[in-house]
């Protein structure tokens, strides 16, 4: 927990340390937009019914496509994921990993040269991990949920139509799962790779 602390104060002094600040290194933003984000995060999960929460610090993942309207404004498709640990149940007893995930339309805005917030609401998933099933009974998809989520990252390289970017991230959603309504919260802090 304590890494995860000192990690966000880190990450939130560099985004909004020159928040306002310009650049002559203007990078050219127009078209075609995608990106692909990886990271940490901590995230809280419950099912009302069970009355268990369940707390994990585990990997995220973020992916967007999309069109920039102008310079500063895109409209987005994303894909938002952030892992936990998942204890099993009767039919899967085996401790693995499962998804937080939505498929989320938003809005990008570049604040300035380097600063931009997104947001959104989309549809809630509650997934298997790929690369964590051992067989079919760990591979089932449950959605039927909604997922919101808010963002801002602070482009640390520029060229040309490319950049890399530290961003926070919190989110959260519901999803219809055998054992009722998983209602799920995350904060996550990525790094991710954008072109335009």
């Amino acid at each position: 927990m304590k890494k995860i602390a000192i990690t966000t104060l880190v990450l939130c002094f560099l985004t909004f340390q020159n928040m306002f600040a310009q650049s002559n290194n203007a990078i050219q933003r127009k078209g075609f937009v995608f990106g692909i984000a990886g990271g940490t995060g901590f995230i809280i999960t419950s099912i009302p019914s069970n009355k268990n929460n369940i707390q994990s610090s585990n990997l995220s993942y973020n992916w967007k496509v999309g069109y920039m309207v102008n310079s500063k404004m895109a409209v987005l498709f994303q894909g938002v994921i952030s892992t936990y640990i998942y204890e099993g149940n009767i039919d899967s007893p085996r401790e693995r990993l499962r998804g937080f995930e939505g498929l989320i339309p938003s809005i990008q805005y570049h604040l300035n040269n380097r600063l931009w917030v997104s947001g959104g609401i989309g549809l809630g998933m509650d997934n298997p991990v790929f690369y964590d099933v051992k067989d079919e009974t760990e591979g089932k998809y449950y959605a039927g949920g909604f997922k919101m989520t808010i963002s801002s990252g602070y482009e640390i390289w520029q060229r040309k139509n490319k950049t890399i970017d530290f961003q926070c991230r919190l989110s959260y959603g519901t999803s219809h799962v055998p054992e009722g309504k998983r209602n799920s919260f995350a904060f996550d802090i990525l790094i991710g790779f954008n072109l335009y």
